[in-house]
């Protein structure tokens, strides 16, 4: 920007130069070819316009330039501001993603502690299972034990009462034998006598 209104100046001034040069040459020709000083101060008229023209473009590059000039001053501070805004944004980022991986960790060691309250649970369910089977066979031994017992106790009153009919025929079988040892005795005493 400012190269270019350097360069257009440096235009300007070369070709003010220029004007400025030609202006001699043809107030030299004119005075040598005695021409009237009145086409002199037209031509010097016409002249002075060209410069004050040339003035007038060199103050409205001026002013461009001072314009540019402001203009980029304000392009400078919305750039800091730019730059502000974006280090905020930055920091406000650099804070999130720190929460993000708070979070993050949070998550992944409530999943470790809940993966491992599962591995509690499924042992716990397991023993369990071993529990119930293991209460589950011994009241089937204690039922096979009760049957066992019954049968035993029916068992005991059958050879009780075998036992009893037992005694009863040796007590019969006795008072036979009894009988029967007393006939012989009386038998031998009537033999005898």
């Amino acid at each position: 920007m400012k190269l270019r209104i350097k360069d257009k100046n440096k235009e300007l001034n070369d070709e003010l130069a220029k004007v400025q040069h030609q202006l001699r040459e043809q107030q030299q020709k004119k005075k040598d070819a005695g021409i009237t000083v009145e086409t002199l101060k037209k031509e010097l008229e016409t002249n002075s316009k060209m410069v004050k023209d040339l003035e007038a473009e060199v103050l409205e590059l001026h002013a461009e330039k001072v314009k540019r000039w402001a203009d980029e001053k304000d392009l400078q501070t919305t750039q800091r501001k730019l730059e502000a805004n974006n280090k905020e944004l930055n920091d406000e980022v650099s804070k999130l993603q720190h929460l993000l991986n708070k979070e993050k960790q949070r998550r992944s060691d409530t999943e470790m502690d809940v993966q491992s309250l599962k591995t509690k649970v499924e042992t716990n369910d397991k023993d369990l299972k071993e529990k119930e089977a293991e209460l589950l066979e011994l009241r089937a031994q204690k039922n096979r034990r009760e049957r066992d017992e019954k049968e035993l106790q029916t068992i005991n009153r059958k050879l009780e009462a075998e036992k009893k009919e037992l005694n009863e025929e040796v007590a019969k079988l006795q008072q036979r034998l009894g009988k029967e040892k007393q006939r012989r005795q009386d038998a031998e005493m009537t033999l005898k006598s």
